[in-house]
């Protein structure tokens, strides 16, 4: 401390400072001679002036130099100087004293300070938090542990039509008993303490109250925060949403249809079983699911697989097919899975990927999978449910994307009974599944098939070769134990070895079954050509709907259809007086005309 004044209780008395206010004030209290050398300090100011600047060794000095430097003595008396010293903020009061010295009364207002700036701050977040409250579309009410409403937001007084100061500070049940609501939920949080949400009706709207609970630190209730939604809105949008998904499947649904009549010269048919089993592999292309296609040899099941490829999301990605019966037992699950370097005798250096991995992002698909031994069964169904495989001589599993479809032409429930094939393999790969009809059960096919066929071949060979209705007859009539291959076989051997350009029925001679046609009644022919091209007409007619799409889907003119209706006496009463009197002008011209040219 510096020089101080002779006795601290003279200094006192001389500068007219009360012994009581020196030693038992509040305030911190410093008496400075008229020099500003000497200065003597009350208990309160030391403290203070030690804790301003504690590691200074003459605390008071520098004080006091901070003061003058800031002119405070200049003008005296000066009262009410707040002063920022080190970290805090002091009131300085400084008073003319007797013999010249000055009375220094010093006030901390730190704390002060930061509790006007907390204040300040809390009344900045109370506003922010009254403008979200006020801005919710949702109502809000708080409640205290008695069930008052201290709070209600308007939107509460909006949706459920009432005014916040008729119910401020009033018990809750009110608006019930006063029928604005049909029931509270705060009544079950202030019951069961625990959070709680009830669907009510209000008038024309659906809302959802919330209730939650609120507790102080020593678990005690002391707030019940209710909210109000209606969900009119939120329903309609939802209704609306419904609707537009809806809608975008049919339009994909659509797209996906129309996407399928590029494959319509591949898959060639318009009776009902053909459109049947199109439209499911059209349906399975729209998923990732695996697929089952179930069928006699030469219905043209990989042809269906390559449809659904094609048609999905992997489009762009491989499409690789194995047939399960061509490879040996030991070969084959090397080639599904491939193998590491050095897995057996006879392995390539670098090891090789398997089927697997190469139809990644793509398509594999698995033809005549009832041929798989029971030991790659159990390795195929981990496969498939998990998502990865591992190669022959590896230690390491590798994540796959593919999918898998598979074909049979047996019975895999009959392998299932005799032990030849795993029941859940079989349920793994038939999620979903397409049945391939037979040739024989769509014989409203065959001209058409003939007709795509010869023109394939005619384009192949550089053939301009065409049918006879005798051939025709003849064709439809045969029931085609090899289904459509053993058909197309037939009308390439036709265009291969016949000389004449229609094929007639001699081209078929020592062919399989056409003695038996070859000698059959020319009335019974005639009676089974008449039978089919009736059986088409009627399928067409039953999906068109009109003659003129008839025509179109058929490519033959629309007259002819009329024409050949009113042989047939099918669809009489579709026909218009102008399609009547247009069928009396219309020539003659073969049912079984293909692309212009007549058969």
């Amino acid at each position: 401390m510096t020089k101080a004044i002779p006795s601290r209780q003279d200094s006192v008395a001389v500068a007219g400072v009360s012994r009581e206010l020196w030693s038992f004030g509040f305030d911190a209290v410093a008496i400075v001679s008229s020099s500003l050398e000497e200065v003597a300090l009350n208990s309160r100011a030391e403290k203070l002036v030690q804790a301003l600047t504690p590691q200074v060794p003459d605390p008071e000095r520098k004080f006091l130099t901070f003061l003058r430097k800031r002119g405070i003595f200049t003008h005296v008396p000066s009262f009410d100087n707040e002063i920022q010293y080190e970290d805090r903020w002091l009131l300085i009061n400084i008073i003319q004293a007797e013999e010249g010295s000055f009375v220094v009364v010093i006030k901390d207002l730190s704390e002060t300070r930061a509790l006007e700036t907390q204040l300040v701050a809390l009344k900045a977040a109370n506003n922010e938090l009254n403008e979200i409250i006020e801005l919710s579309a949702d109502g809000l009410v708080s409640l205290d542990h008695t069930g008052m409403i201290l709070r209600m937001n308007k939107a509460y007084e909006k949706i459920v039509g009432i005014k916040a100061e008729d119910y401020l500070g009033k018990p809750a049940k009110l608006i019930q008993e006063r029928g604005h609501l049909p029931d509270l939920v705060s009544k079950y949080v202030l019951r069961d303490l625990k959070p709680k949400n009830i669907f009510v009706k209000l008038k024309d709207k659906e809302v959802l109250l919330t209730g939650r609970p609120v507790f102080n630190e020593e678990g005690a209730l002391i707030r019940v925060v209710a909210n109000i939604r209606d969900l009119t809105e939120l329903n309609h949008l939802k209704n609306t949403l419904k609707d537009y998904h809806e809608l975008t499947h049919r339009y994909e649904t659509e797209i996906q249809r129309l996407r399928a009549r590029e494959f319509e010269t591949e898959i060639v048919g318009h009776s009902v079983a053909t459109q049947r089993s199109l439209e499911l592999a059209i349906q399975a292309s729209m998923v990732d699911s695996t697929a089952l296609i179930c069928g006699e040899t030469g219905t043209g099941k990989e042809l269906f697989a390559k449809t659904i490829h094609k048609l999905s999301k992997r489009a762009n990605g491989p499409f690789i097919a194995i047939n399960c019966s061509a490879l040996p037992e030991t070969l084959l699950e090397s080639e599904i899975f491939g193998y590491e370097h050095g897995a057996f005798t006879g392995a390539h250096k670098e090891g090789k990927i398997g089927l697997f991995e190469a139809a990644q992002g793509g398509t594999l698909f698995l033809d005549e999978i009832s041929e798989i031994p029971p030991a790659m069964q159990v390795k195929l169904l981990r496969v498939i449910q998990d998502k990865k495989l591992r190669r022959l001589g590896s230690h390491q599993e590798k994540d796959i994307d593919i999918r898998i479809i598979a074909a049979s032409n047996k019975d895999l429930k009959e392998h299932i009974r005799s032990g030849r094939f795993r029941e859940d393999l079989y349920y793994r790969l038939n999620v979903i599944k397409i049945v391939i009809p037979l040739l024989r059960d769509r014989k409203e096919d065959i001209p058409l098939l003939a007709a795509h066929f010869l023109e394939k071949f005619n384009k192949k060979f550089s053939r301009q070769k065409k049918l006879t209705q005798q051939t025709l007859s003849m064709l439809v009539a045969y029931d085609w134990p090899g289904n459509v291959r053993e058909l197309e076989n037939v009308i390439e051997r036709f265009v291969v070895l016949s000389d004449d350009i229609f094929l007639d029925s001699g081209v078929m001679a020592g062919e399989v079954g056409v003695e038996r046609m070859l000698g059959a009644d020319r009335a019974g022919l005639r009676h089974l050509l008449e039978s089919a091209e009736k059986e088409i007409l009627l399928n067409c007619y039953r999906e068109c709907g009109s003659t003129r799409k008839m025509a179109q889907k058929l490519n033959i003119s629309q007259a002819t259809i009329v024409r050949k209706m009113k042989k047939h006496k099918a669809g009489r009463s579709e026909r218009t007086p102008g399609e009547k009197k247009k069928d009396l002008d219309e020539k003659p011209i073969s049912f079984f005309k293909y692309r212009g040219d007549e058969a």
